[in-house]
């Protein structure tokens, strides 16, 4: 590999641009294509998507292959959170005033932290009780 990037080396470290910056352009993502500017991704170095607010997945995860010429694109969530734009709560977590922790081990569904918020598939309870589960979780 450095055989085939010795000129693009050398035009580098002799130009008057030198410095780290431009290096990484120059031999990274120009000479040898392996790599993206930020907030691009994959083989064309498409543009991550970016929500609203203007972050990557609204600032709880990164864009997969972000900086590299590999990678969907899509969010891979942190800190409990799933979905599209790590959005949502993910499974054994509860939403708690816009962050997502972690449900009593117990549980594999919860509206709060202990073993008395589990809550299990709504086709185990009767309506009214699972109609109050789904304002519950939808009100946090």
């Amino acid at each position: 590999m450095y055989n085939d990037m010795e000129q693009d080396i050398e035009d580098w470290y002799y130009s008057k641009t030198r410095n780290p910056a431009t290096m990484y352009k120059t031999l990274c993502e120009d000479g040898l294509k392996v790599c993206c500017p930020a907030g691009h991704y994959g083989k064309k170095c498409t543009p991550c998507k970016r929500t609203e607010d203007g972050d990557f997945c609204s600032g709880r995860g990164k864009c997969n292959g972000e900086g590299y010429r590999e990678g969907t694109g899509k969010c891979d969530c942190a800190g409990g959170f799933m979905g599209e734009n790590c959005t949502e709560c993910g499974t054994k977590f509860y939403n708690a005033s816009g962050s997502c922790r972690p449900c009593d081990e117990a549980c594999d569904k919860c509206i709060g932290p202990g073993p008395a918020d589990c809550i299990g598939d709504c086709a185990e309870y009767d309506v009214p009780k699972c109609f109050f589960f789904f304002l519950v979780i939808q009100l946090r």
